[in-house]
Protein backbone atom coordinates (compact mmCIF):
# COMPACT_ATOMS: atom_id res chain seq x y z
CA UNK A 1 0.00 0.00 0.00
CA UNK A 2 1.27 3.43 -0.88
CA UNK A 3 -0.13 6.77 0.15
CA UNK A 4 0.10 9.78 -2.12
CA UNK A 5 -0.60 13.25 -0.86
CA UNK A 6 -0.36 16.86 -1.97
CA UNK A 7 2.39 18.85 -0.27
CA UNK A 8 3.86 22.32 -0.52
CA UNK A 9 6.39 21.07 -3.05
CA UNK A 10 3.85 19.44 -5.38
CA UNK A 11 3.52 21.06 -8.76
CA UNK A 12 0.19 22.62 -9.82
CA UNK A 13 -0.25 19.76 -12.28
CA UNK A 14 0.11 17.23 -9.44
CA UNK A 15 -2.44 19.09 -7.33
CA UNK A 16 -5.03 18.94 -10.11
CA UNK A 17 -4.19 15.29 -10.78
CA UNK A 18 -4.72 14.33 -7.13
CA UNK A 19 -8.15 15.96 -7.13
CA UNK A 20 -9.19 14.30 -10.38
CA UNK A 21 -7.98 10.87 -9.20
CA UNK A 22 -10.04 11.32 -6.05
CA UNK A 23 -13.19 12.04 -8.03
CA UNK A 24 -12.58 9.06 -10.32
CA UNK A 25 -12.18 6.75 -7.32
CA UNK A 26 -15.45 8.07 -5.93
CA UNK A 27 -17.05 7.47 -9.35
CA UNK A 28 -18.15 11.10 -9.27
CA UNK A 29 -18.49 11.89 -12.98
CA UNK A 30 -19.80 15.43 -12.51
CA UNK A 31 -17.09 16.02 -9.93
CA UNK A 32 -14.38 15.29 -12.51
CA UNK A 33 -15.81 17.98 -14.79
CA UNK A 34 -16.03 20.46 -11.91
CA UNK A 35 -12.42 19.86 -10.82
CA UNK A 36 -11.18 20.12 -14.42
CA UNK A 37 -13.01 23.42 -14.89
CA UNK A 38 -11.79 24.74 -11.53
CA UNK A 39 -8.14 23.98 -12.31
CA UNK A 40 -8.02 25.28 -15.87
CA UNK A 41 -6.33 28.41 -14.54
CA UNK A 42 -2.72 27.80 -13.49
CA UNK A 43 -2.84 30.30 -10.65
CA UNK A 44 -5.97 28.73 -9.16
CA UNK A 45 -4.06 25.46 -8.99
CA UNK A 46 -1.01 27.08 -7.43
CA UNK A 47 -3.17 28.74 -4.77
CA UNK A 48 -4.79 25.41 -3.97
CA UNK A 49 -1.49 23.78 -3.02
CA UNK A 50 -1.66 24.80 0.65
CA UNK A 51 -5.34 23.97 0.97
CA UNK A 52 -4.87 20.45 -0.34
CA UNK A 53 -1.58 19.49 1.29
CA UNK A 54 -3.17 17.35 4.03
CA UNK A 55 -5.49 15.40 1.75
CA UNK A 56 -4.53 11.87 0.84
CA UNK A 57 -5.51 9.50 -1.93
CA UNK A 58 -5.01 5.82 -1.23
CA UNK A 59 -3.67 3.78 -4.15
CA UNK A 60 -3.85 0.08 -3.30
CA UNK A 61 -2.02 -2.62 -5.21
CA UNK A 62 -0.86 -0.14 -7.86
CA UNK A 63 0.99 -2.86 -9.72
CA UNK A 64 -1.97 -5.22 -9.79
CA UNK A 65 -3.84 -6.00 -13.01
CA UNK A 66 -7.01 -6.28 -10.95
CA UNK A 67 -6.46 -2.74 -9.70
CA UNK A 68 -5.96 -1.49 -13.26
CA UNK A 69 -9.17 -3.19 -14.36
CA UNK A 70 -10.99 -1.57 -11.45
CA UNK A 71 -9.68 1.87 -12.40
CA UNK A 72 -10.66 1.33 -16.04
CA UNK A 73 -14.23 0.45 -15.03
CA UNK A 74 -14.44 3.79 -13.25
CA UNK A 75 -12.82 5.86 -16.01
CA UNK A 76 -15.08 4.20 -18.59
CA UNK A 77 -18.03 5.94 -16.96
CA UNK A 78 -16.38 9.28 -17.78
CA UNK A 79 -14.69 8.49 -21.10
CA UNK A 80 -13.93 4.95 -22.30
CA UNK A 81 -10.85 6.20 -24.11
CA UNK A 82 -9.06 7.46 -20.96
CA UNK A 83 -7.70 3.93 -20.53
CA UNK A 84 -8.55 2.50 -23.90
CA UNK A 85 -6.59 -0.73 -23.87
CA UNK A 86 -3.83 -2.43 -21.90
CA UNK A 87 -1.94 -5.67 -22.10
CA UNK A 88 0.32 -7.97 -20.15
CA UNK A 89 2.97 -10.03 -21.91
CA UNK A 90 2.12 -13.71 -22.04
CA UNK A 91 -1.65 -13.32 -21.61
CA UNK A 92 -2.66 -13.28 -25.29
CA UNK A 93 -1.79 -15.01 -28.54
CA UNK A 94 -2.14 -11.72 -30.44
CA UNK A 95 1.45 -11.04 -31.56
CA UNK A 96 0.96 -7.26 -31.69
CA UNK A 97 -0.68 -7.03 -28.26
CA UNK A 98 1.41 -9.66 -26.48
CA UNK A 99 3.41 -7.09 -24.52
CA UNK A 100 3.14 -4.86 -21.43
CA UNK A 101 1.40 -1.60 -22.35
CA UNK A 102 -1.30 0.89 -21.39
CA UNK A 103 -2.78 3.08 -24.14
CA UNK A 104 -4.53 6.28 -23.05
CA UNK A 105 -6.31 9.07 -24.89
CA UNK A 106 -9.74 10.76 -24.79
CA UNK A 107 -12.73 11.40 -27.02
CA UNK A 108 -11.91 15.11 -27.12
CA UNK A 109 -8.33 14.60 -28.31
CA UNK A 110 -9.51 11.96 -30.80
CA UNK A 111 -11.84 14.58 -32.29
CA UNK A 112 -8.85 16.91 -32.62
CA UNK A 113 -6.97 14.10 -34.37
CA UNK A 114 -9.86 13.83 -36.84
CA UNK A 115 -9.79 17.61 -37.36
CA UNK A 116 -6.14 17.21 -38.40
CA UNK A 117 -7.22 15.30 -41.53
CA UNK A 118 -5.57 17.04 -44.49
CA UNK A 119 -8.79 16.69 -46.46
CA UNK A 120 -10.60 19.02 -44.07
CA UNK A 121 -11.29 22.53 -45.26
CA UNK A 122 -11.94 25.03 -42.48
CA UNK A 123 -12.90 28.66 -42.96
CA UNK A 124 -10.79 30.40 -40.32
CA UNK A 125 -8.31 33.23 -40.07
CA UNK A 126 -6.00 31.05 -38.00
CA UNK A 127 -4.02 28.03 -39.11
CA UNK A 128 -6.54 25.16 -38.79
CA UNK A 129 -5.59 21.81 -37.22
CA UNK A 130 -5.28 20.11 -40.61
CA UNK A 131 -2.21 22.24 -41.34
CA UNK A 132 -0.41 21.29 -38.12
CA UNK A 133 2.38 18.75 -37.65
CA UNK A 134 2.13 15.98 -35.07
CA UNK A 135 5.10 15.07 -32.89
CA UNK A 136 5.72 11.48 -31.79
CA UNK A 137 8.37 10.80 -29.18
CA UNK A 138 9.13 8.69 -26.13
CA UNK A 139 9.89 9.98 -22.64
CA UNK A 140 12.22 7.91 -20.47
CA UNK A 141 12.05 7.83 -16.69
CA UNK A 142 8.45 8.98 -16.31
CA UNK A 143 7.32 5.48 -15.26
CA UNK A 144 9.83 3.01 -13.86
CA UNK A 145 10.71 0.30 -16.36
CA UNK A 146 8.63 1.84 -19.13
CA UNK A 147 8.95 4.32 -21.97
CA UNK A 148 6.05 6.77 -22.29
CA UNK A 149 5.32 7.26 -25.99
CA UNK A 150 3.34 10.41 -26.66
CA UNK A 151 1.65 12.15 -29.58
CA UNK A 152 1.46 15.96 -29.48
CA UNK A 153 0.13 18.75 -31.69
CA UNK A 154 0.00 22.52 -31.52
CA UNK A 155 -3.63 23.65 -31.56
CA UNK A 156 -3.96 27.02 -33.34
CA UNK A 157 -7.16 28.07 -31.57
CA UNK A 158 -6.13 27.09 -28.05
CA UNK A 159 -2.58 28.34 -28.76
CA UNK A 160 -1.26 25.39 -26.80
CA UNK A 161 0.59 22.14 -27.43
CA UNK A 162 -1.94 19.38 -26.75
CA UNK A 163 -1.22 15.80 -25.76
CA UNK A 164 -3.37 13.62 -28.02
CA UNK A 165 -2.47 10.13 -26.80
CA UNK A 166 0.14 8.22 -24.83
CA UNK A 167 1.20 4.66 -24.20
CA UNK A 168 3.46 3.18 -21.54
CA UNK A 169 5.56 0.40 -23.06
CA UNK A 170 8.73 -1.51 -22.24
CA UNK A 171 10.86 -0.18 -25.11
CA UNK A 172 10.69 1.88 -28.30
CA UNK A 173 10.66 -1.10 -30.64
CA UNK A 174 8.98 -1.04 -34.04
CA UNK A 175 6.26 -3.45 -32.85
CA UNK A 176 5.36 -1.33 -29.81
CA UNK A 177 5.24 1.92 -31.77
CA UNK A 178 3.15 0.18 -34.45
CA UNK A 179 0.73 -0.95 -31.74
CA UNK A 180 0.43 2.65 -30.51
CA UNK A 181 -0.42 3.92 -34.00
CA UNK A 182 -2.79 1.00 -34.61
CA UNK A 183 -4.74 1.73 -31.41
CA UNK A 184 -4.81 5.46 -32.23
CA UNK A 185 -6.26 4.66 -35.66
CA UNK A 186 -8.80 2.37 -34.00
CA UNK A 187 -9.93 5.14 -31.63
CA UNK A 188 -10.22 7.65 -34.48
CA UNK A 189 -12.28 5.19 -36.55
CA UNK A 190 -14.65 4.60 -33.62
CA UNK A 191 -15.12 8.30 -32.83
CA UNK A 192 -15.53 9.21 -36.49
CA UNK A 193 -17.85 6.28 -37.08
CA UNK A 194 -15.86 5.20 -40.12
CA UNK A 195 -14.38 1.68 -39.93
CA UNK A 196 -10.85 1.47 -41.27
CA UNK A 197 -10.20 5.21 -40.94
CA UNK A 198 -6.53 6.14 -40.44
CA UNK A 199 -4.79 9.18 -39.01
CA UNK A 200 -4.55 11.35 -42.13
CA UNK A 201 -2.35 14.26 -41.08
CA UNK A 202 -0.11 16.47 -43.19
CA UNK A 203 3.12 15.37 -41.50
CA UNK A 204 4.54 13.61 -38.46
CA UNK A 205 7.86 14.43 -36.79
CA UNK A 206 9.85 11.76 -34.91
CA UNK A 207 13.34 11.16 -33.63
CA UNK A 208 16.06 9.69 -35.81
CA UNK A 209 15.49 6.08 -34.75
CA UNK A 210 14.69 3.60 -37.49
CA UNK A 211 11.97 2.01 -35.32
CA UNK A 212 9.84 5.15 -35.64
CA UNK A 213 10.03 5.26 -39.44
CA UNK A 214 9.41 1.52 -39.76
CA UNK A 215 6.33 1.69 -37.51
CA UNK A 216 4.89 4.71 -39.33
CA UNK A 217 5.48 2.98 -42.65
CA UNK A 218 3.80 -0.24 -41.53
CA UNK A 219 0.70 1.43 -40.06
CA UNK A 220 0.17 4.66 -42.03
CA UNK A 221 1.52 3.24 -45.27
CA UNK A 222 4.55 3.46 -47.55
CA UNK A 223 2.93 6.36 -49.45
CA UNK A 224 2.90 8.42 -46.25
CA UNK A 225 6.69 8.17 -46.17
CA UNK A 226 7.29 8.56 -49.92
CA UNK A 227 5.08 11.65 -50.15
CA UNK A 228 7.31 13.48 -47.68
CA UNK A 229 4.86 13.37 -44.77
CA UNK A 230 7.46 11.88 -42.40
CA UNK A 231 10.18 14.09 -40.94
CA UNK A 232 12.85 13.59 -38.32
CA UNK A 233 13.43 16.05 -35.51
CA UNK A 234 16.15 18.59 -36.28
CA UNK A 235 17.64 18.31 -32.80
CA UNK A 236 17.80 14.51 -32.97
CA UNK A 237 19.31 14.63 -36.45
CA UNK A 238 22.01 17.07 -35.39
CA UNK A 239 22.75 15.14 -32.20
CA UNK A 240 23.06 11.80 -34.02
CA UNK A 241 25.21 13.20 -36.81
CA UNK A 242 27.60 15.00 -34.47
CA UNK A 243 28.19 11.75 -32.58
CA UNK A 244 29.73 10.41 -35.77
CA UNK A 245 32.49 13.03 -35.82
CA UNK A 246 34.62 10.77 -33.63
CA UNK A 247 35.69 8.73 -36.63
CA UNK A 248 37.41 11.86 -38.02
CA UNK A 249 41.00 12.00 -36.76
CA UNK A 250 42.05 15.34 -38.27
CA UNK A 251 40.78 18.43 -36.36
CA UNK A 252 40.26 20.41 -39.59
CA UNK A 253 38.04 17.65 -40.97
CA UNK A 254 35.98 17.67 -37.79
CA UNK A 255 35.47 21.44 -38.08
CA UNK A 256 34.32 21.13 -41.70
CA UNK A 257 31.99 18.24 -40.85
CA UNK A 258 30.41 20.08 -37.91
CA UNK A 259 29.93 23.24 -39.97
CA UNK A 260 28.14 21.32 -42.72
CA UNK A 261 25.90 19.48 -40.23
CA UNK A 262 25.06 22.79 -38.54
CA UNK A 263 24.17 24.18 -41.96
CA UNK A 264 21.89 21.26 -42.80
CA UNK A 265 20.06 21.35 -39.47
CA UNK A 266 19.57 25.13 -39.65
CA UNK A 267 18.44 25.22 -43.29
CA UNK A 268 15.20 27.14 -43.81
CA UNK A 269 14.73 26.53 -47.55
CA UNK A 270 15.06 23.60 -49.91
CA UNK A 271 17.83 25.40 -51.83
CA UNK A 272 19.78 26.02 -48.62
CA UNK A 273 19.38 22.39 -47.57
CA UNK A 274 20.50 21.12 -50.97
CA UNK A 275 23.55 23.39 -50.84
CA UNK A 276 24.80 21.94 -47.54
CA UNK A 277 23.72 18.43 -48.51
CA UNK A 278 25.93 18.61 -51.61
CA UNK A 279 28.80 19.89 -49.47
CA UNK A 280 28.38 16.90 -47.15
CA UNK A 281 28.42 14.46 -50.07
CA UNK A 282 31.57 16.06 -51.49
CA UNK A 283 33.25 16.01 -48.08
CA UNK A 284 32.42 12.34 -47.51
CA UNK A 285 33.70 11.46 -50.96
CA UNK A 286 36.98 13.23 -50.31
CA UNK A 287 37.39 11.52 -46.95
CA UNK A 288 36.67 8.11 -48.47
CA UNK A 289 39.22 8.62 -51.28
CA UNK A 290 41.98 9.98 -49.05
Amino acid sequence: MRSRGVSLVDSPKQVALEEIIGKIQQEDVSGVDEVTEMYLDFWDVAKAQKDLRDERTEIKDSNSIDALIAVKKKTDKIDKYLIYEFGVEGTTTDVLRNRDFIFKTSKVTAEIGIQMDINNSLDTNQSPPHQELAFLDGKHGRVGGFVSLGLWVFHPTARKILHLASMEMRSERTESIALFLTLWNQVLAEVKGQPGYKFNLCSIVCDNAGAMENAVKSVLGVDFISEGCFATCRWHYKSDMLKKENWLTIPEDRDIYKAVIEGISASMTVAEFNHFHDQLQEFLQEITMS
